[in-house]
């Protein structure tokens, strides 16, 4: 819609300019004004397609599935399924915290965690498949390790 207003501004603008019979001080401020209106409207045209926090909570992103193995040193190659539940948020950047506990039961303590962001383009109702190559130093590669993916960090648009 906004792409409509500035193509009409631009016809106007160029009746202004070559067709009108206005002055050319009137021409000159005409055209100004029509060239500000057009920048103030991509403007806010822009901002509402920015993503933002807040459109889809941390709930309506479910892990669906997470399978690691060592890749070399200590990086892992960490494969995992992320599912958007939202009813009508596209989630584009996703803050990652990237999890090794080591349980002993009945209880697990955590290893070591990464946090990473990522860029993304996950619709409503959608899964995304990933692999993320990530180090981690505090975990043995022959250690019995439960891996896991959780979002702290959504920024999505409407």
């Amino acid at each position: 819609m906004i792409r409509l207003i500035i193509l009409a501004l631009g016809v106007f603008v160029i009746w202004v300019l070559f067709v009108s019979e206005f002055d050319r001080r009137r021409k000159v401020l005409i055209t100004i004004a029509a060239v500000f209106v057009a920048a103030l409207g991509l403007w806010f045209g822009q901002a509402s397609q920015a993503p933002r926090t807040g459109i889809v909570s941390t709930a309506d992103i479910v892990t669906c599935g997470v399978n690691v193995s060592h890749s070399y040193r200590s990086n892992f190659d960490i494969d995992f399924c992320l599912e958007n539940r939202s009813a009508d948020g596209t989630v584009k950047r996703l803050g990652l915290e990237f999890q090794a506990s080591s349980c002993i039961q009945p209880e697990c303590e955590k290893v070591q965690s990464v946090t990473k962001e990522i860029p993304v383009d996950i619709a409503p109702g959608t899964r995304l498949q990933r692999v993320e190559n990530l180090r981690f130093d505090a975990v043995d590669p022959q250690a019995d390790v439960i891996w896991s993916v959780q979002p702290v960090l959504i920024k999505a648009v409407r």
